[in-house]
């Protein structure tokens, strides 16, 4: 039942049900609660994560020692930063912390440990498909790395990976010839000999010479 919409009567008891007195203190008391409704709604925080305005979520940032907070980051970061700081704080060092980290700053990121790949132990890397995190952004990226990773572990690399889609079209074409040698019929004392090409259904002569007797 919603504060704005409640209704005092049906929370009653049975025996107090039907009673004129009890039925009108249960409505005025619906008044009063209906009334006070619009003024207890911005007191709660966790359901209104969405759309509370930036200073709230810097004030909040501060409450909840967010460390990896950026002043300077869009809203939508913010807020997703808030959202998930208690995940961050419970696994603080841990992989999955430093993934949550980096993909709400830059939208893709996997960390990979030592084991994964066959390197030294307490060392890891990280692979996205974010070019940003070795160009413009790689100080501030690094600088988060620092609050979130476990100290003792080091950095290896940063791989970029980059996909793309494109369309290959292929075709085959096919042509059949054939060369015949004709003589041609006798014409007086002549003899004319040519060269016959056929090409699928079409044909044509060609004179190449001619004897004389």
């Amino acid at each position: 039942m919603r504060i704005s919409d409640v209704e005092t009567a049906a929370l009653l008891p049975s025996w107090m049900r039907g009673d004129p007195a009890n039925e009108g203190l249960a409505a005025a008391c619906d008044e009063v609660v209906r009334a006070m409704a619009d003024d207890i709604a911005p007191l709660t925080i966790w359901n209104r994560i969405e759309d509370l305005p930036e200073p709230l979520l810097d004030e909040l940032a501060w409450a909840l020692d967010i460390e990896w907070w950026d002043p300077a980051a869009p809203i939508e970061v913010k807020r997703t930063l808030v959202r998930q700081s208690d995940l961050v704080h419970a696994k603080k060092g841990t992989c999955a912390a430093v993934e949550s980290v980096i993909r709400a700053y830059f939208g893709d990121g996997r960390v990979e440990e030592w084991f994964e790949y066959g390197g030294e132990p307490h060392h890891y890397r990280i692979r996205t498909d974010n070019p940003t995190l070795v160009h413009e952004h790689q100080a501030e990226f690094m600088a988060l790395l620092a609050k979130v990773a476990r100290k003792s572990s080091k950095l290896d690399s940063i791989t970029i990976g980059l996909e793309q889609k494109s369309c290959l079209f292929s075709g085959l074409a096919y042509r059949s010839s054939e060369r015949v040698h004709v003589a041609m019929p006798r014409r007086g004392n002549r003899v004319e000999t040519g060269l016959c090409v056929s090409v699928l259904d079409h044909v044509t002569v060609e004179m190449t010479g001619r004897s004389e007797e």
